[in-house]
């Protein structure tokens, strides 16, 4: 019964084919507006790409940089490289400064802003690198007025 009132209405609703410009913004072509929808790739690396990754990376090169030149995802190279043995750093900055540079400089008295600006990281950076090396942060009441 109620699929019979429901053919009903449906009969009897007009179609409108015509698209109402008011209504309708009419800037795209409504017929050819596609969604691409990517989808990432396995890789399977072989054991050259592999070497030259291990290469690569122990001379120097961040997760980051060998992602980009193998056209994959970072945590698909750490996990390449991790497999093979590597132990990867997670932090990358570590590899741009000297963590024992900076604490001498923070024992010396300079805040950990300028630090890090002298190296180009960020605060926080050098405030986790120090940390990591046991030293106790100052607070800002424990700098002279």
């Amino acid at each position: 019964m109620l699929a019979q009132k429901v053919k009903q209405i449906k009969a009897s609703t007009p179609v409108n084919s015509e698209i109402d410009a008011e209504l309708v913004d009419l800037s795209y072509d409504l017929n050819n507006t596609i969604k691409t929808i990517r989808q990432q790739q396995k890789h399977e690396f072989s054991e050259k790409e592999v070497s030259e990754m291990m290469r690569r990376y122990h001379a120097g090169e961040t997760v980051y940089d060998l992602a980009e030149a193998f056209g994959c995802h970072r945590s698909t190279v750490s996990a390449v490289l991790k497999r093979n043995g590597v132990t990867v750093t997670l932090v990358k900055s570590e590899k741009i400064f000297d963590p024992a540079e900076a604490a001498a400089l923070y024992e010396a008295g300079m805040k950990s802003k300028e630090i890090g600006k002298r190296f180009g990281v960020s605060e926080q950076t050098i405030r986790d690198c120090l940390k990591k090396q046991g030293i106790k942060m100052r607070t800002r009441w424990d700098y002279p007025r």
